[in-house]
């Protein structure tokens, strides 16, 4: 019997929503290459704005990285905060965190109050542990940075974390201010509430390449790079693709 499988589990649960293949040449203000959250992203909001946007995916839309995301939306960096203000400066280390932190709340106005699904938003809870002990005194100085600022977390000490939480760690912060939300449903809204407004959207169209002028830029797409966008701009967003 398999318990596991390799298939993302976002497909699964809803399967392939179609968009056309490009089968002309085409021009817009906009061509965004790369089908997923980023690219649907930019799109939308791009469309919003008054811009003729193109989408190029190279092979489905959200078949890539976006179909295997974890769907948890939070503000911290990979770097903490209190690490972050002696690489760049507190200014900007603060700048980013709140950047993140009102990001989320933006994602939940959209989801619940702009877009015509609310793609399964929710708010949760979220932690990061202390692994060892002697990682302590650096996650409570990670709290207090987080708290002069403005960002609600609350240190927990090794038996507190056990008795209210039933985890194992030597300590952890509890942050409220996490969400989710289902990322194959929210790509796949956002483009189709663009399309709406004008956005073209085609995938199994990948970008063979692209040249730049004072005029542009010209992207060859398709198959064998037959069929040519003229574009204001491009912007490349293709993810781990890219690697």
């Amino acid at each position: 019997m398999n318990f596991t499988t390799g298939q993302p589990f976002w497909l699964t649960e809803r399967g392939l929503v179609r968009y056309p293949v490009l089968d002309r040449n085409l021009s817009c203000d906009v061509a965004v290459v790369g089908g997923g959250i980023t690219g649907a992203f930019l799109g939308y909001y791009l469309t919003q704005a008054g811009l003729r946007v193109a989408v190029l995916e190279s092979r489905y839309v959200v078949s890539g990285s976006t179909s295997a995301s974890t769907a948890m939306c939070q503000y911290e960096l990979d770097e903490d905060l209190s690490n972050l203000r002696q690489q760049v400066g507190v200014q900007r280390a603060n700048d980013a965190y709140l950047g993140n932190l009102y990001a989320v709340h933006a994602l939940a106005r959209l989801c619940r109050e702009e877009l015509p699904d609310d793609c399964e938003f929710d708010y949760c809870r979220s932690f990061y542990l202390a692994s060892r002990k002697a990682d302590v005194p650096h996650l409570m100085e990670e709290g207090e940075a987080r708290r002069g600022i403005g960002i609600e977390c609350t240190f927990l000490e090794e038996q507190e974390l056990h008795e209210k939480f039933k985890l194992k760690a030597a300590a952890g912060l509890l942050s409220g201010d996490t969400a989710q939300v289902n990322p194959y449903k929210l790509t796949h809204t956002l483009l189709q509430a663009a399309q709406v407004q004008g956005l073209q959207a085609f995938e199994r169209s990948p970008v063979q390449r692209y040249t730049a002028d004072e005029a542009g830029v010209t992207v060859q797409a398709g198959a064998g790079g037959q069929f040519r966008i003229q574009a204001k701009h491009i912007v490349v967003c293709t993810g781990y693709a890219a690697a």
